[in-house]
């Protein structure tokens, strides 16, 4: 009983309210912690899928390049062989195995002799073998033998950078929740005295304010009606004296009633000016809301002209590796020409390590662009995120106009309320004047009235101690330093 009811009543949702923030905080960090590790591992097994499609691809072109050359080194031997050109060959076998990508060519003629050789059998993914046949004539056969040493080391380096990547983000995992949990629990501490603020200000103004008024007003009637019933035994003017000092209290009571209505009107007016400004924020946040799906939109786009991008460059890549064939053909014919095609065979050669340069410039060119569509890929999903968020902060802005919603109707009731107390005052001031006509009759009820007031005394102080956990007269000393303090009159 030492805070009365409104203090019971504050504790009891503050310790509901402390164990519903709490319980919240912990369920929000478990679904984020779950989630970002089912990501991680999502991640990881895109990424491992991605690169054995690539080490794929990148063998299947690399074994038809090697069976290309083989078929034209087939091609282009059948005169050097029936000449006996052992050194046209050898220069043919070099200018191929030049190739980083091949490593060992073998010219064996129709005997199963090896005519010449070129490279070593050293670090050989395959051999390919191509028949040298000329006018139905078979001259004997071309071994091709390459690598996938450049192949390895690629797959290799970006599954290392992947990896280290993927170890930078569950490293920083924890650092992450932990900044996760410190913000929200800023967060909901704040809304936490937030919301016990407006709990005090509507118990201080719904609950306990309306019954301080009343209990004003019972103590007061008591003490003066028990005054009154005392005086009511010796005459009858003393309680008309008593009628008239209720009527003046009545009259004072109806003009606090007048300025409670004038502050319930204000705050009608506060309520709608809330709900405006709601409004406002609702079209802003909207206007937000559909600049980042327009950004959203436009990441969309670049990671599509990304894709074709790399496409481009791996076109680009295969015009090069053709321009390549082409220079090794020609230099095959300048051979063959000898003395007089030998400026030729310089220009082929140039032509193809132009060829083989602009080949390497499209697999670096191939690997940045990788990169930027990796980059632009986690900025579209940091955008989504961002979209998310902010459909989440317009259901919060929803909840808050409901309650600025319910905030106006309280008010427009409280408003209606007062009047109708206004009307009741009224009536209560006709009343006394009544009882001040008939104050000579009520004197044979004297005693009986005396006692019924001290057992209304009684009740009061007994409503008092309930309500305000004080008694009557520690109740009237608060009232009294408050009014001194801040001007506040009670009612009654």
């Amino acid at each position: 009983m030492r805070y009365g009811i409104a203090g019971k009543f504050l504790s009891y949702i503050t310790i509901a309210l402390c164990l519903l923030f709490f319980i919240n905080i912990f369920w929000i960090l478990y679904l984020q912690r779950k989630g970002m590790d089912s990501f991680l591992l999502s991640s990881k097994a895109a990424i491992d899928r991605m690169f054995r499609e690539e080490e794929i691809g990148s063998r299947e072109s690399l074994k038809l390049k090697a069976a290309q050359t083989a078929k034209l080194l087939s091609e282009s031997s059948p005169s050097f062989i029936a000449g006996n050109e052992l050194s046209a060959l050898m220069s043919l076998a070099k200018s191929a195995t030049s190739d980083s990508d091949i490593s060992y060519i073998e010219f064996i003629n129709s005997d199963g002799q090896t005519l010449t050789a070129s490279g070593e059998k050293k670090d050989i993914a395959e051999l390919i073998e191509s028949d040298i046949v000329y006018k139905k004539i078979s001259f004997g056969k071309v071994v091709l033998g390459y690598n996938d040493k450049r192949i390895s080391a690629h797959v290799v380096k970006n599954k290392k950078n992947t990896e280290t990547r993927l170890a930078e983000l569950e490293a920083g995992k924890d650092s992450l929740t932990e900044k996760m949990r410190i913000s929200f629990g800023i967060g909901l501490t704040l809304s936490l005295i937030s919301v016990l603020g407006l709990l005090m200000w509507l118990i201080r103004n719904e609950i306990v304010k309306p019954l301080s008024d009343i209990i004003d007003k019972l103590t007061g009637n008591s003490e003066r009606l028990l005054s009154a019933s005392d005086q009511l035994s010796f005459a009858s003017r003393s309680l008309a004296g008593t009628s008239s000092a209720q009527a003046s209290a009545s009259q004072e009571t109806a003009a606090s009633l007048e300025e409670i209505s004038s502050m319930s009107h204000y705050n009608v007016d506060s309520s709608h000016q809330a709900k405006t400004i709601m409004s406002e924020l609702l079209k802003i946040l909207e206007e937000t809301g559909f600049s980042v799906s327009n950004l959203a939109d436009s990441m969309g786009d670049i990671n599509k002209t990304g894709r074709e991008t790399l496409k481009i460059v791996k076109t680009i890549d295969g015009i090069a590796f053709q321009t390549n064939l082409l220079a090794l053909n020609a230099a095959i014919e300048a051979a063959r020409a000898g003395e007089a095609g030998a400026g030729f065979s310089v220009v082929a050669d140039e032509v193809r390590n132009l060829a083989m340069r602009t080949s390497d410039s499209a697999r670096n060119s191939s690997d940045l662009i990788e990169n930027s569509y990796n980059m632009i890929k986690d900025s579209s999903e940091t955008v989504l995120q961002v979209r998310k968020k902010f459909e989440e902060l317009m259901n919060i802005r929803n909840k808050a106009t409901g309650l600025i919603d319910q905030i106006v109707t309280a008010s427009k009731e409280q408003f209606g309320g007062i009047e109708n107390l206004n009307i009741n005052m009224s009536d209560i001031d006709r009343k006394t004047q009544k009882n001040a006509a008939t104050a000579e009759e009520t004197s044979s009820m004297s005693e009986d009235i005396k006692s019924q007031a001290q057992q209304l005394k009684n009740v009061v102080d007994t409503m008092v101690i309930l309500i305000t956990g004080k008694s009557t007269n520690n109740y009237r000393k608060s009232i009294t330093s408050h009014s001194t303090g801040q001007g506040y009159r009670p009612a009654g």
